[in-house]
């Protein structure tokens, strides 16, 4: 909790303080209803998300027609712009992540949302997998990328959360959507 962090950063130093408050932000909107009508909420989550990470954002969203999505690395504040101009009335589900880059450099390819080699997975991660490259070499496949996500993508590809479990150490919390299970 707060009291603890602020106790530790007395003991250890401001440090620790700091590693407690940054991190990403992710965040997800479904339709409710046959139409969505949420592109405010979207947008206002989207703008709060910053204060989780104000390196990169991006966000995925479903229209009946495949999924999309927008990223790049800039500030959800100066990205969200994009919500009202993307979704409409058909979207299904918008995802959104806000990041504090901790694995690979600040850059669109390495900005969320991240997806499984084949694109059935679409992805966002808060967290770290600290054994990443092991996850990769058990997957036997060679890493799509720098960051830490994109094995977690491909792992729900591969295996489902099951192969998350089984594979990645770590902490982290994930939204994630699978053409396969809307076909099942």
């Amino acid at each position: 909790n707060a009291w603890g962090g602020l106790v530790l950063s007395f003991m250890l130093g401001t440090l620790p303080l700091a590693l407690v408050i940054v991190g990403c932000g992710i965040g997800a909107v479904h339709a409710a209803a046959k139409s969505f009508k949420s592109k405010r909420l979207a947008t206002k989550l989207f703008k709060r998300l910053a204060d989780r990470g104000k390196q990169a954002s991006g966000f995925a969203f479903e229209n009946g027609k495949g999924v999309f999505y927008v990223k790049a690395p800039h500030s959800s504040i100066a990205m969200s712009h994009h919500i009202s101009k993307q979704l409409r009335k058909s979207t299904k589900w918008t995802m959104l992540h806000t990041r504090y880059a901790t694995h690979g450099d600040n850059n669109k390819a390495n900005a969320h949302p991240h997806f499984g080699r084949l694109a059935l997975v679409t992805m966002v991660h808060n967290g770290v997998v600290h054994n990443y490259d092991k996850v990769w070499m058990a997957l036997g496949t060679k890493p799509t990328g720098p960051v830490d996500s994109q094995a977690v993508a491909q792992c729900l590809e591969v295996g489902g959360i099951e192969k998350v479990v089984e594979l990645c150490e770590g902490s982290m919390s994930l939204i994630w959507s699978d053409v396969r299970d809307a076909k099942g």
